[in-house]
């Protein structure tokens, strides 16, 4: 809802960062893309996080460690918020990188016994998807 007239409007879902950039708007997955891009561009190894209960973020590499930043929010660092503040029962979390695809879910969940009795498959089946050639390659 606008701030400003109070009617109802769409934001639509964009995928490529140069029609994001031209529309100046967006959600969580647009804003994510954007300061993924923008990282990258600026020399850091960078991940953009998803997760299927419906948000994205990004995560740097600060020295040996990953650190979470959500540009949708303007949070860093706060891992826990999903779970602890929105009350987010995660499902799957994926990082995306360059080249790679990893589950990062026990990295934001607290129980993964919990998750697993969400998912619908096993831990083998989520490794043997995430590792196949046309996931690794999109």
């Amino acid at each position: 809802r606008c701030h400003a007239c109070s009617c109802y409007y769409r934001v639509p879902r964009y995928n490529q960062l140069r029609k994001v950039l031209s529309e100046h708007r967006g959600r969580c997955g647009e804003y994510s893309m954007v300061f993924y891009h923008l990282l990258a561009a600026l020399g850091y190894e960078t991940r953009w996080i998803v997760d299927w209960t419906d948000h994205n973020w990004v995560e740097v590499r600060v020295k040996d460690s990953w650190i979470h930043l959500d540009p949708s929010v303007a949070v860093w660092n706060e891992k826990d918020m999903y779970k602890d503040d929105w009350d987010k029962a995660h499902m799957i979390i994926l990082a995306f990188s360059r080249n790679t695809c990893i589950d990062v879910t026990m990295d934001y969940a607290d129980d993964m016994t919990l998750v697993r009795q969400r998912r619908d498959f096993s831990d083998s089946t989520l490794r043997a998807t995430i590792q196949s050639p046309l996931l690794q390659h999109a």
